[in-house]
């Protein structure tokens, strides 16, 4: 499908060359970004492959997708198929779209970020990759996880304009000037108006959205907004693997922001940290462990597309 694009490209009257490694992308983008020659880089692949590219690139040269990973939620979000001759229109056009970045330890992140068990899926699975993966794929890591995994406690420290949020997405509120001191603010229930608050709280999984979109096609944080200057953090407060299971029931019921050990809030910027050893991953690739500073880069991303 690579070689298509480029061959579609080519009647169309672009010279378009394939690299195969991530120091290629970013000697060959920025050689030609500076002569002036380069249109756009093409992610030809899933999430980490895009999260990949979109750190490599100068910031000014826009992206392309042609989504071919294990998962596509950035390109599925915008509505991109693997359709080769709508990805040439699409560079053709040089119609573009801006979205926010997430920004986790200086890496770019364009849909979400995990912190806990789910990251320590993402890490084992790493270790024992070879090669192309699918969703079934997942279930050697998953069983390793739950088997060794003690769900450290989180520390999650707010910074900049933040507010919490009922779990309405037409209640969704934008930032507030000024925090007020209330660490031991109850979350919000269903209808509930939003309100400046705490400054920290604890947790025992985090998720940060840019992006309504999670594997598996789970509707984490419906509410997030891909270009309103914040990122949508979803906590589930209570650890262990039977809260996480319940967790997961009622996150497939869609029913988990009514929970009382559940917390959205909309914010700009974050830190976390732990006393205990915990993992993070970023649009599905291992990040690394805590302590972790977050941030959100509006517009930051360029994408070229409908």
């Amino acid at each position: 499908m690579v070689g298509d694009l480029r061959n579609s490209l080519a009647d169309r009257g672009f010279v378009a060359e394939i690299c195969d490694s991530l120091p290629a992308v970013a000697s060959r983008s920025h050689q030609l970004s500076q002569s002036g020659q380069l249109r756009a880089v093409v992610a030809a692949g899933g999430d980490g492959t895009a999260a990949a590219v979109v750190n490599l690139i100068p910031h000014s040269v826009p992206m392309a997708l042609l989504p071919l990973g294990t998962e596509n939620l950035l390109a599925k979000h915008l509505g991109v198929t693997r359709d080769v001759r709508a990805a040439t229109e699409h560079i053709v056009a040089g119609k573009t779209r801006q979205l926010d970045a997430g920004c986790a330890n200086g890496r770019l992140f364009l849909v979400m970020l995990g912190c806990g068990f789910d990251a320590e899926v993402v890490a084992q699975m790493h270790q024992i990759r070879r090669g192309h993966i699918n969703r079934l794929s997942y279930a050697k890591p998953i069983w390793q996880s739950i088997r060794s995994y003690n769900y450290p406690i989180i520390d999650v420290h707010l910074e900049n304009s933040l507010v919490e949020t009922a779990a309405s997405p037409t209640d969704l509120a934008k930032p507030v000037e000024s925090l007020a001191q209330s660490e031991n603010s109850a979350p919000l229930g269903v209808g509930q108006a939003p309100t400046a608050l705490v400054t920290s709280f604890s947790t025992a999984w985090l998720f940060a959205f840019n992006l309504p979109r999670y594997a598996a096609d789970l509707r984490f944080c419906p509410q997030a907004i891909g270009d309103d200057g914040l990122l949508d953090v979803c906590a589930f407060t209570q650890a262990g693997l039977w809260r996480g299971l319940g967790y997961l029931s009622q996150l497939w019921l869609g029913r988990h922001q009514q929970m009382k050990s559940f917390r959205h809030l909309a914010v700009q910027r974050f830190r976390l940290s732990s006393d205990g050893r915990v993992p993070y991953q970023v649009d599905g690739d291992p990040g690394g462990v805590l302590p972790l500073e977050v941030e959100v880069l509006p517009k930051r991303l360029t994408l070229l597309c409908t």
